[in-house]
């Protein structure tokens, strides 16, 4: 992890934070029995679920130094149910951080000062414009908390001040999902055939909107 995350302690925590997300943006333990996600990490099953566990509740702080003792004991899952529990539990920990990210980045576009804790309607629904083509629309509603009609209403709202406003949360949501490698005929096509709300544009209006932005070089 080096300098990208906090100072984590032992190969346990190191190996489940790794497990959140890779660098696609892709969960790691997703199909993996504790069994084997544990022997990979050099512990126990039970080790790997509490770790879950502290990081479910606590976050990233929760695994950094001085917080290597053992948890109460709790409710280890059955075999079987190890699998599925720990890919809702690491896909609400993905969910969470995205939204902590674009929440900054969306702050920090308007004005700096802002506190990320408190953002307005209309920064919630540019978070969920940004972040809805990888969790899904409900799922992040939910996570930021907005009622799906103020979402509605918000984004009409802005669209209305910019007429590419949509898009350009679309696009620059897309472009991180894809690892900031994916260029504009790509992105055109996904805006295209997402089946809850597409969105038909030309490929030239996808690239100068990537070039505008923060997207990098258009290809």
């Amino acid at each position: 992890m080096g300098s990208r995350g906090p100072a984590l302690h032992g190969r346990v925590q190191a190996f489940v934070y790794a497990g959140m997300q890779d660098e696609r943006g892709q969960t790691r333990v997703e199909d993996e029995p504790l069994a084997r996600v544990a022997r990979d990490a050099g512990c126990t099953p039970t080790s790997v679920y509490q770790w879950m566990r502290r990081c479910r509740s606590e976050g990233i702080p929760g695994l950094t130094d001085g917080r290597n003792a053992p948890m109460p004991a709790g409710p280890v899952p059955r075999a079987g149910d190890d699998v599925e529990e720990l890919r809702r539990q690491v896909e609400a920990l993905r969910l969470e951080n995205a939204v902590m990210r674009e929440t900054i980045n969306v702050l920090k576009a308007d004005d700096p000062r802002l506190e990320p804790s408190m953002p307005a309607n209309g920064e919630r629904t540019r978070v969920v414009d940004a972040i809805r083509g990888e969790f899904g629309l409900a799922a992040c509603l939910k996570a930021v908390g907005l009622k799906r009609g103020t979402y509605y209403y918000e984004r009409s709202a802005i669209a209305a001040g910019d007429r590419y406003a949509v898009l350009r949360a679309r696009v620059a949501g897309l472009f991180e999902q894809g690892g900031r490698v994916w260029g504009y005929r790509t992105i055109h096509r996904m805006l295209r055939l997402d089946e809850s709300d597409p969105i038909v544009v030309s490929e030239k209006v996808v690239r100068r909107i990537m070039r505008e932005g923060p997207c990098g070089p258009c290809t």
